[in-house]
């Protein structure tokens, strides 16, 4: 018995059909793992955004604290300012020198008393300042951890 081998010689169209189409589905896989980069890519700008928007928030939380603190601070020097030129007046109508010889005792404890109260309203400004940059610094580490 004669085995009869029959070659298939495909015609130049089919075989230039195929080579199109191998060559679309490689090029189908490659776009396929730069679409699957770009979508990591992506998610990593995102989460890049949202960090930045949540610093952007942290941010614009401080200054409004300390635009807050300015404005309180602003308050009491004006009101230091009226107390001082009320007693600037009040000093430019009186002797010192005569009302301290007297009444020394009374004008010690005059002198003592506002001494007391500025170094008072200093160390309750500097309380309030305290406890602004501690809850900004809370804010800061708690942001960024």
């Amino acid at each position: 018995m004669k085995t009869i081998l029959i070659k298939y010689i495909l015609p130049p169209t089919v075989a230039i059909a195929l080579s199109i189409i191998s060559y679309q589905f490689y090029m189908i896989s490659i776009l396929n793992s730069k679409q699957d980069e770009l979508v990591k890519e992506n998610q990593s700008l995102s989460d890049d955004l949202d960090r930045q928007k949540q610093t952007t928030q942290l941010i614009e939380s401080n200054f409004k604290s300390y635009q807050e603190s300015v404005k309180e601070t602003n308050e009491s020097f004006a009101k230091y300012n009226e107390n001082v030129s009320s007693l600037e007046e009040q000093l430019s109508r009186n002797d010192l020198t005569k009302m301290f010889n007297e009444k020394p005792k009374l004008m010690i404890k005059i002198f003592n008393n506002g001494t007391r109260e500025v170094f008072d309203e200093i160390r309750n400004n500097s309380d309030i300042q305290s406890t602004i940059d501690n809850r900004m610094r809370d804010n800061n580490e708690n942001g960024t951890n």
